[in-house]
C-alpha cells in the first residue's frame, strides 16, 4: 500500500485538485400536499429527478422481402354427382303383428288380419283407422252439437230483443192488428197491445167507430131491435163477448157461441170503463195468441 509520501500519490492528489468544479444542477421546485408537503416538524421532502430515458436507436439491419406469391391455379369444374334416388322399402306382405293377411284395409292400402280388422258397412279397415274415423265422428257430432246449441241461443236471444222491442205503432195500426184474425208476429201483438193501453176510454170508442167500419163488414141483427156494429168475440175469450154498436154503445154478453153476440144478439149495455176497455184488449190479444204467432 502506498502512503501520502509516495510521489506517485502525491501527483495523482495534486491533479485532482487541478480539476475545475461542475456546477450541481438546479433543485426541482417544492410541491404542495401529499408526500411533497413539509412535514410537521418544519422539514421538506424533495422529489426526486425524473430518470433519464435513452431514445430508441434506429435499428440498421435489412428487412428481408417477403416471400414471392404463387400463381393461383384454375380449380377444376365440380363434376355434378348423379341425383339420389329414394328407393322405396318392398311393400309389406304380412300383417303388423306377422300374421298371414286375410285382406287389405280401405283406408291404409295395408294387409291385416282377421284380428285386427273388422267389416264396417261391407268395407275391411284395420282397427286403427276405424279408431281415428270413430274420433274424427264424435268430434264433428260434437261440433255439431255446439253449432246447433249457439245457432239456438243466439235465435232466443233476437226473439226476446224483438219481444221486448215495442214497434212504433198508432192507435189506428194497434186496433186493426189486434181485430183482425191474420197471422201476426208477437212483437206485432205485444206492441199493439203496449198502444192501446194507453188510450182513455172514451177515445177507445171512437177510435174503434172510426177504424172497424174499413176493416170488417158490420154485424146485422135479425131479431126485433134491429141493431148494426162490431162485435168482439172468439172460441178463446174468457166466457165473454162484446158488441159495439153502429151508435157507440157498449153490449157484454156471455162465451162465444152461447150468447150470439157474434150473430148481432148484443147483451147487457154496459159503460166502458178502463177495465172494460183492458178485458176487450187482452182478450183480443189472447185471441191472437191461440191463433198461433208467426215466427
Amino acid at each position: 500500500m502506498q502512503g501520502p509520501d509516495d510521489p506517485d500519490a502525491t501527483a495523482v492528489f495534486a491533479a485532482v485538485e487541478r480539476r475545475p468544479s461542475r456546477p450541481l444542477p438546479p433543485l426541482p421546485p417544492l410541491r404542495s400536499g401529499g408526500r411533497h408537503a413539509a412535514a410537521a416538524g418544519g422539514t421538506q421532502t424533495f422529489t426526486r429527478p425524473p430518470e433519464f430515458v435513452r431514445p430508441p436507436v434506429p435499428s440498421t439491419r435489412a428487412v428481408p422481402p417477403a416471400p414471392p406469391v404463387p400463381a393461383s391455379r384454375p380449380v377444376p369444374a365440380a363434376v355434378p354427382s348423379p341425383p339420389l334416388v329414394a328407393v322405396p322399402p318392398p311393400p309389406p306382405t304380412h300383417c303388423r303383428c306377422g300374421a298371414e293377411p286375410i285382406g287389405t284395409c280401405e283406408e291404409c292400402s295395408l294387409p291385416v288380419c282377421a284380428e285386427h280388422s273388422t267389416l264396417w258397412r261391407g268395407w275391411r279397415v284395420c282397427d286403427r283407422d276405424l279408431a281415428e274415423g270413430r274420433e274424427r265422428s264424435r268430434r264433428a257430432a260434437e261440433e255439431e252439437e255446439r253449432r246447433v246449441t249457439a245457432a239456438a241461443a243466439a235465435a232466443k236471444a233476437e226473439a226476446e230483443r224483438l219481444r221486448n222491442t215495442p214497434l212504433d205503432l198508432t192507435p189506428e195500426q194497434a186496433l186493426e192488428l189486434l181485430y183482425v184474425q191474420d197471422p201476426r208476429t208477437e212483437q206485432e201483438v205485444r206492441s199493439a197491445v203496449h198502444v192501446l193501453r194507453r188510450v182513455p176510454s172514451a177515445r177507445f170508442t171512437k177510435l174503434c167507430r172510426a177504424v172497424l167500419p174499413h176493416v170488417s163488414r158490420r154485424t146485422r141483427n135479425r131479431g126485433f131491435f134491429r141493431r148494426s156494429g162490431w162485435a168482439f168475440a172468439g172460441e178463446h175469450y174468457h166466457d165473454r163477448s162484446w158488441f159495439l154498436s153502429r151508435g157507440g154503445t157498449w153490449y157484454r154478453s156471455g162465451s162465444y157461441g152461447e150468447s150470439g153476440a157474434e150473430q148481432g144478439y148484443s147483451g147487457r149495455k154496459v159503460r166502458l170503463d178502463d177495465t172494460e176497455k183492458r178485458a176487450i184488449i187482452y182478450d183480443m190479444a189472447w185471441q191472437q195468441e191461440r191463433n198461433g204467432f208467426l215466427p
